[in-house]
């Protein structure tokens, strides 16, 4: 059974996911101008998922965070 994420609990983090996600990513990829990616991770004791946004830079072809 697949579970929807749970958001940050922080106010902004959590507007900026919701933006980025109803969007399909053409609002909040960019945040102050930083490219920005949805990441969520499953809890090693909770086995909840969690997303938050990553930011994140490239060098020539490789992605950095």
């Amino acid at each position: 059974m697949s579970q929807e994420p749970i958001d940050s609990p922080t106010g902004w983090v959590a507007r900026h996911v919701k933006s980025y996600a109803e969007s399909g990513g053409t609002r909040g990829h960019l945040f102050h101008g930083a490219p920005t990616l949805l990441i969520t991770t499953i809890g090693r004791r909770s086995g909840l998922p969690r997303r938050t946004a990553l930011i994140y830079g490239r060098d020539g072809d490789r992605y950095l965070q």
